[in-house]
C-alpha cells in the first residue's frame, strides 16, 4: 500500500484506448479514467484497489480487446516470478485456465481461486510451481465443475517464504454449461432414480400431470454425484408425467417425459 503503481496494455497502432475503474467484476463501466496504454497511480490507497479495466478499440473498432486488472493492496510487493499470462475459456461445460511464467525463483505454488456466489474468492485447487528457473514454463487447470453463469477466477502466487501476490482476474461466462442427470428406469413401476448433474445448490424436482399439475415435489442438497430414489406417489394412475428440475432461482434446467405403468 502507498507505492507509485502502473498498469499498462500492449501497445497497437491506429487504436484508442479507455480506462475505467469498477465495484467489481460484474459491475458496469463507470467514469473514464483515462485513455493511454497506461494508467499511473501516484501511492496507491484503499480506495484505489478494485477492478480496472481498460478496452481497446483498432481501427475504429474493427478489433476490440479488453483487458482487467485486480489492484489489491499488495500489489508492490516484488515477488521473484514474472508472470506473462493468465488466461482462460469455456470448453463445453467445463473451463480450462491457462498461464505462464517466464522466470521463477524460490517459488511454492500457484493457488487457483474462484469467486463463490456470495462474491469472495476461496480456493479450488493449486499447482505446484517449477521453484526455480530461468526459462518459460507454462502451466494449465481445469474446472471440471463450474458454476452456471458467470465465473471470476485468480491466481494466488505464492512463494517458500509464504508472501504471495495476486494475478489479474479472468471472466468466463459458462452460459452454455448445463446440468447432465440421469433418470431410471422409465417406464416406472413403484419407484425411480436421479442421478447426477447436482451442482453446489439445492434443487427442485417436481413430477407434473398432463394439466401442468404437480402430483409430487421434493428438494434436493447439493451433491454433484449423488443419486436419489423417488418413490412412486400414492394414487398415482398409470399415464404420462413429465419430470422437471429447477434449480434454486426457480430456472427450469432439466425435462422429461415420464411413463408410469
Amino acid at each position: 500500500m502507498f507505492q507509485p503503481t502502473t498498469l499498462s496494455v500492449d501497445s497497437f497502432f491506429n487504436s484508442t484506448y479507455a480506462w475505467y475503474k469498477k465495484l467489481d467484476e460484474y459491475s458496469t463501466d463507470s467514469t473514464l479514467i483515462g485513455n493511454g496504454t497506461t494508467y499511473f497511480i501516484p501511492a496507491v490507497q484503499p480506495s484505489d484497489t478494485g477492478i480496472y479495466v481498460c478496452h481497446v478499440s483498432v481501427n475504429s473498432g474493427c478489433i476490440k480487446r479488453t483487458f482487467i486488472f485486480h489492484l489489491g493492496g499488495q500489489c508492490w510487493i516484488i515477488l521473484t516470478v514474472r508472470l506473462e499470462e493468465f488466461k482462460g475459456r469455456e470448453m463445453g461445460d467445463k473451463n480450462l485456465l491457462t498461464w505462464a511464467t517466464a522466470g521463477e525463483e524460490d517459488l511454492d505454488q500457484f493457488i487457483i481461486e474462484r469467486k463463490n456466489k456470495t462474491g469472495n474468492f476461496e480456493p479450488i485447487d493449486n499447482e505446484l510451481a517449477a521453484g526455480s528457473s530461468a526459462t518459460r514454463i507454462q502451466y494449465q487447470f481445469v474446472d471440471d465443475a463450474p458454476l452456471m453463469g458467470r465465473n471470476a477466477y485468480r491466481l494466488r502466487i505464492k512463494k517458500k517464504d509464504l508472501s504471495f501476490s495476486f494475478s489479474n482476474t479472468v471472466l468466463l461466462d459458462n452460459v452454455h454449461a448445463t446440468e447432465t442427470f440421469k433418470v431410471f428406469p422409465n417406464p416406472v413401476n413403484d419407484k425411480f432414480f436421479v442421478g447426477g448433474g447436482f451442482r453446489d445448490h439445492n434443487y427442485s424436482i417436481r413430477l407434473l400431470n398432463t394439466m401442468n399439475q404437480s402430483v409430487k415435489e421434493i428438494t434436493v442438497p447439493p451433491n454433484r454425484n449423488g443419486i436419489f430414489e423417488i418413490k412412486r406417489p400414492p394414487g398415482i394412475q398409470s399415464g404420462i408425467y413429465i419430470l422437471c428440475i429447477y434449480d434454486e432461482n426457480g430456472k427450469q434446467t432439466f425435462k422429461m417425459k415420464m411413463v408410469f405403468l
